[in-house]
């Protein structure tokens, strides 16, 4: 999800770091829940005509060397799984806050998606 150093998005640079992946690990461990991919973000605003709160799959963190971000032990529900094959969407978005510097501080959610 996250390589060491600076990560270019079209929302600017984000910082994945020792501090990070500290960070991120940290408010992991303190939820003790698996984190959510749900689908196109649509579940992260309750008050949108288009709110959907169902996950697609399930899945944990794990910090590799350099340090990076990877999503590990996946587990796609079925319509999660049928959307893959199908192509209806095929990238990943995560939804996560930062501090003050842009370094990654948590992650929210995952987000399955078609751009």
């Amino acid at each position: 999800m996250f390589k060491a150093g600076a990560n270019d998005t079209t929302k600017g640079a984000f910082l994945f770091d020792d501090a990070a992946a500290q960070s991120v690990m940290a408010a992991a461990n303190a939820h003790s829940v698996d984190l959510m991919v749900d689908l196109e973000h649509l579940s992260l605003d309750q008050e949108s005509r288009s709110y959907d709160p169902d996950a697609r799959a399930w899945l944990s963190l794990e910090v590799r060397p350099g340090p990076e971000l990877w999503a590990v032990n996946v587990r796609w529900t079925d319509d999660g799984a049928r959307r893959l094959p199908a192509k209806t969407q095929r990238y990943i978005s995560p939804a996560f806050a930062v501090d003050d510097e842009n370094r990654v501080i948590e992650i929210v959610n995952i987000a399955l998606t078609a751009m």
